[in-house]
């Protein structure tokens, strides 16, 4: 690791002694536009899902930078791999997919090709069997919502009377030096409430979507676990931003305290609700307005279809939504397969979090053992090396079910693996075929949980299957596209790349493409100190 290090010493002694490099599409354009290598010293350049070579990736600034400006003659074969060649949300007909496929062609120099006989395809690489599986509509505890949103608007008022005070006070502790001088010269935080605003409001926010998408306990959870980790922070003490925040996080978490159990609603209890729900007879007011898909103050729903004898009650008192009840009945199903290994596709890193919290708390799902699995994007980040020690866990079975956000679409290749779950459906067709293809073992399910009635996630199915299918015929077929009269679509890769600067000594060149990350890059190397910090 530290490739980025690397001086020209290092990487020489790795071209001398290897055959075959294998490395990140963002090492490879760094060394590139270092003149570390050049093109035409690459004879073969392999390109793992390379369908993502459109816009400003890295495949697309290698290809357009370096491979298009060298000499055909000098030029390495390129041969490029992908479930899809479109990156996209779909396609809307066979010339819009012959056109993404032509450009895709043109960037790689290339083309493309596919297998005409899927069942000579799946001798070798299994199909999974797909299955939709349907769920109720959650209806909305509408009176913790509320009050969960009201703590925004304070916390957005409270945010914009600290920023008015003045911070010249500051300024005076800074000259003096360290944070420690700070608090005893003026006794109050360099950092006021309106810093952690901003980020109190996300914890807020997500907090509300797990309430709305899993039910109570799970964004009792998630708003516990907020607070855990402010209150190990070492400046909780006195840091002003920490404090505001979590002073709104325990009432949090007095708002949404619950427990969770495994059971039915009782006969007892189903009367005790409908007794409950019949306002009229308790003489109270008959006219209150309840919003459709809304729960009163109690926030009880109706048994019905919704109970079960493992989280019947659950559901029924609305800590958890019939999506996660579905999720859990899914998981049943497989209580006695043998070798069993899954990963539920989540849109949310606050559900990749919390689901494996919920399926913990289950004396019924003893059998799985679970993580979750995100990425590096977003605030409670996964190190590189926690990440391959829970795909490591994984492969071996000391974990049988991972919860994963589109972190693991792609690359992820556990043989093992033989049920994928997409909790949250996919947002384009190709996450929608990446995800189906992490289903690796024979005879494995790939489930795709649906709400009823939901027109949107039908369309979804609907696109995503019709665009496959175009995509496949497509790649066979092709369609000839030269009568076109309005070729503005189609990328000419004839054209000289934007201005660039190149270092006569050494053939080093800097482009707008690579100016502020060489910038950044420099920046981070500058030591730091109280008056100087990255």
């Amino acid at each position: 690791m530290g490739q980025d290090f690397w001086d020209v010493r290092r990487w020489q002694r790795e071209f001398e002694s290897k055959q075959v490099l294998v490395m990140t599409a963002q090492i490879l354009l760094n060394i590139l536009r270092h003149s570390i290598i050049k093109m035409e010293a690459i004879n073969l350049l392999i390109l793992d899902e390379c369908h993502h070579a459109v816009k400003k990736h890295p495949y697309s600034l290698v290809m357009s930078e370096f491979y298009h400006t060298t000499p055909k003659e000098k030029r390495p074969s390129v041969f490029g791999m992908t479930a899809s060649p479109v990156n996209l949300k779909g396609v809307s007909s066979q010339v819009d997919c012959a056109i993404k496929i032509c450009n895709l062609e043109s960037k790689l120099d290339s083309i493309v090709c596919t297998i005409k006989d899927r069942k000579e395809l799946e001798k070798h690489v299994p199909m999974p069997a797909e299955i939709v599986v349907e769920y109720d509509k959650a209806a909305s505890l509408w009176s913790l919502h509320q009050q969960i949103k009201q703590m925004e608007v304070a916390v957005e008022e409270a945010a914009r009377s600290s920023s008015r005070r003045s911070k010249w006070q500051f300024m005076g502790a800074r000259d003096a030096g360290a944070k420690e001088e700070l608090r005893q010269v003026y006794g109050v935080s360099e950092r006021t409430e309106s810093d952690g605003a901003a980020n109190l409001i996300q914890k807020l926010r997500a907090i509300n979507y797990g309430l709305e998408e899993l039910g109570q306990w799970c964004a009792f959870k998630v708003a516990q676990s907020f607070l855990t980790a402010l209150q190990s922070d070492e400046r909780a003490n006195y840091q002003l931003d920490v404090k505001f925040q979590e002073s709104y996080l325990e009432r949090v978490v007095t708002l949404l305290q619950c427990q969770l159990t495994e059971g039915a609603v009782t006969d007892k209890d189903a009367k005790a609700q409908e007794n409950e729900n019949d306002i009229s007879q308790d003489g109270t007011d008959d006219n209150i307005e309840i919003e459709e898909g809304e729960l009163p103050d109690s926030y009880v729903v109706s048994g019905g279809e919704h109970v079960d004898v493992v989280m019947g009650a659950a559901v029924a008192d609305g800590k958890v939504t019939p999506k996660v009840q579905s999720l859990i009945k899914i998981l049943l199903k497989y209580r006695h397969t043998e070798d069993f290994r899954a990963i539920i596709f989540v849109e949310r890193v606050v559900a990749a979090l919390v689901l494996p919290k919920v399926l913990a708390e289950l004396p019924s799902l003893s059998f799985i053992s679970c993580a979750s699995l995100i990425g590096h994007n977003n605030s409670q980040e996964m190190r590189t090396c926690q990440m391959q020690d829970t795909i490591a866990k994984f492969r071996d079975g000391r974990v049988t079910l991972l919860v994963a956000t589109s972190v693991a679409e792609e690359g992820l290749d556990i043989r093992q693996c033989n049920v994928v779950i997409r909790f949250d459906l996919a947002k384009t067709v190709l996450a929608y075929i990446q995800s189906r293809g992490r289903a690796r073992k024979p005879g494995s399910d790939y489930i795709l949980m649906v709400e009823r009635g939901n027109l949107s996630h039908a369309a979804f199915l609907r696109n995503a299957r019709n665009s496959e299918e175009t995509l496949r015929k497509e790649a066979i077929e092709r369609t000839d596209i030269s009568h076109l009269k309005d070729t503005s679509r189609l990328i000419s890769m004839d054209t000289i790349p934007g201005t660039m600067y190149q270092v006569e000594s050494t053939g080093a060149i800097v482009s707008l493409n690579s100016a502020v990350g060489l910038i950044h890059f420099y920046c981070s190397q500058l030591p730091s100190d109280r008056c100087l910090t990255e």
